[in-house]
């Protein structure tokens, strides 16, 4: 018979009780799941002395005290049928109702999972399961309290061995604990880092508001592994479906930093949007060529056709690839586009030339003229299949690349500001302290200063470990750190009740809980390891030790105590600050 257990009860909700006294009721004792005491007591014909006198209640007054306690929480018990027997006995024997429990057995979940033994009294398995490293003493059996605690300690045991079972061939969920880009998907418990969150929310709409349409920057400081990227990743769940994000790491060429960001940015555009058909740059093309059309007016039915394309984003609507209906409405577009480009911008320059490469890339569906489109987009390289490169000059020369780039980028931009603002987001980018990439790191901070000049409508957020963004801070001057550095977001290590919601969501799954699957000690090592991303990492240890009986590793030693110097007094004084 398979275990009773409600999928959404968590182990705050859980009531271990036990009862001592045939047929009623002579002492009691509740416990939450984690082995906390919520309430004793005895009534006054108990001989026993060793209790408080603010512990005995008369028989009707304690049952009226135990019931709030125990409705609307599943409550176990170790040989519950004796304990919810003594209970009904104990209320109807005062005249009052009994209430209606959901009861979990500990001694039938063991009979389950253990079959066979020769005893499945409780003092007899919480010595043969290893429930604690203290002996049950017999001669303290029998005193409600004491045999609560055990009892919550087999159900722990219990439940651990049930998941052990269960899950021998479950994927390890902790063994991923890092989060490479934005644009991946994993569990996010909105709790941690929430405050952080919000000021970057708030931020992202302070761009959105402003009127000039100026770019502004911040900067996310957390400790390794404090979870940076996590956090975009929230934001880009958050604010794809309006929002153009473009996800940038490290360079490390000085001399092509700027085609560094171009590359990673179209890396960034063809990314899909949720589980619709539309990359990144689908949705920007639609909605900047929406914008157009509505502002210089629909006076044509082609135009109103592409117009009920666009409001209706599906590019496909525009026509079957090789039909004249297809042709003509994406000339339509591409005469209405540059026009709007010569009369707002610049008829010249690679600007121009790039943003007739993004539409060509949109246009066509076949593999091959796609394929020739993003080649010429990424590298220059002018190789048509057919004429879907007409019109465009070859870029490729290693000298016209860092043009080229920063044009481009300020199309994304004004695209962009044709609807809601683009976020730059560079990561990981720790690397540029090290020695031999000086000259990167000057040059990354130039490029830096570039993109506040000529990208409009952005939020340009770079994300450091706390003595890096001091480094940066003393090394360049105002002209950079003061855009940079426009608005600074500090990271806190999150609460270990938040520490425990991840770990619990990473497990849901699975059906289970990180308080079922780890013992005690095991879940507190986990949660006060130096970081999240160790917190994971030791989950992960955790579950494989559980699940397929692997040895754990020895817990990390302490750190030793070592004189603070001068970045980590620096840090120290910054944190009491804030």
């Amino acid at each position: 018979m398979p275990y009773p257990y409600p999928a959404e009860t968590t182990s705050d909700d859980l009531r271990v009780i036990d009862t001592e006294g045939t047929p009623l009721l002579r002492e009691v004792a509740v416990l939450d799941g984690r082995g906390r005491l919520l309430y004793e007591a005895r009534t006054p014909d108990h001989e026993d002395a060793y209790f408080a006198a603010d512990l005995v209640r008369p028989l009707p007054d304690l049952l009226r005290e135990l019931r709030p306690l125990l409705e609307g929480h599943p409550v176990v018990a170790h040989n519950a049928g004796h304990d919810g027997g003594v209970l009904t006995a104990s209320f109807e024997s005062c005249g009052l109702t009994p209430p209606s429990l959901d009861w979990l057995c500990t001694l039938e979940l063991a009979q389950q999972l253990h079959p066979g033994r020769s005893s499945y009294a409780l003092g007899d398995l919480c010595d043969e399961l290893g429930v604690s490293a203290e002996p049950f003493c017999r001669d303290a059996a029998h005193q409600a309290a004491y045999d609560a605690r055990f009892t919550a300690l087999l159900h722990r045991q219990l439940q651990r061995d049930r998941h052990s079972h269960r899950l021998a061939e479950a994927p390890n969920p902790f063994s991923s604990s890092r989060v490479d880009t934005p644009f991946q998907t994993f569990a996010d418990e909105r709790r941690v880092h929430q405050a952080a969150f919000s000021r970057l929310s708030a931020v992202l709409h302070s761009v959105a508001d402003d009127s000039n349409r100026q770019s502004q920057g911040a900067v996310l400081v957390g400790e390794p592994g404090s979870g940076k990227t996590h956090l975009v990743m929230r934001l880009a769940r958050e604010v794809l479906r309006n929002n153009r994000l473009l996800f940038v790491r490290q360079p490390t060429q000085a001399s092509s930093v700027l085609f560094h960001v171009y590359s990673r940015t179209l890396e960034s555009l063809v990314e899909p949007v949720g589980d619709g058909r539309n990359s990144q740059l689908d949705l920007l093309m639609i909605r900047a060529l929406r914008r157009i059309l509505q502002q210089s007016g629909v006076v044509s039915e082609k135009d109103r056709e592409i117009l009920a394309a666009l409001e209706a984003e599906d590019l496909d609507r525009l026509g079957q690839e090789g039909t004249d209906a297809k042709r003509q409405r994406w000339e339509r577009i591409e005469m209405r586009l540059l026009r709007w480009w010569a009369d707002r911008h610049s008829a010249a320059g690679y600007g121009r030339q790039f943003l007739q490469g993004l539409l060509r890339f949109c246009r066509y569906s076949r593999d091959e003229l796609r394929e020739s489109c993003r080649r010429w987009l990424a590298t220059g390289e002018h190789v048509p299949v057919d004429r879907e490169l007409d019109g465009l000059s070859p870029w490729d020369d290693e000298q016209l690349r860092e043009e080229f780039s920063i044009q481009a980028l300020r199309v994304v931009g004004l695209l962009s500001s044709l609807d809601a603002p683009l976020i730059l987001v560079f990561d990981q980018l720790e690397g540029l302290w090290l020695e031999g990439n000086r000259a990167v790191l000057l040059r990354f901070a130039e490029v830096v200063k570039e993109l506040f000049t000529h990208v409009p409508h952005a939020l340009i957020l770079i994300t450091l470990f706390p003595e890096r963004w001091q480094a940066f801070q003393n090394e360049f001057d105002g002209s950079i750190t003061d855009r940079v550095g426009q608005h600074v977001i500090h990271l806190e290590a999150p609460r270990p009740d938040e520490i425990e919601e991840i770990l619990d969501l990473r497990l849901q799954p699975l059906q289970a809980r990180a308080v079922e699957l780890f013992t005690a000690d095991e879940l507190e090592l986990i949660l006060r390891m130096p970081s999240l991303r160790a917190c994971l990492n030791r989950a992960a240890e955790g579950f494989e030790h559980c699940v397929r009986g692997v040895p754990l590793p020895p817990p990390p030693p302490p750190l030793p105590p070592t004189a603070i110097s001068g970045t980590s007094a620096l840090r120290l004084q910054q944190r009491v600050q804030q």
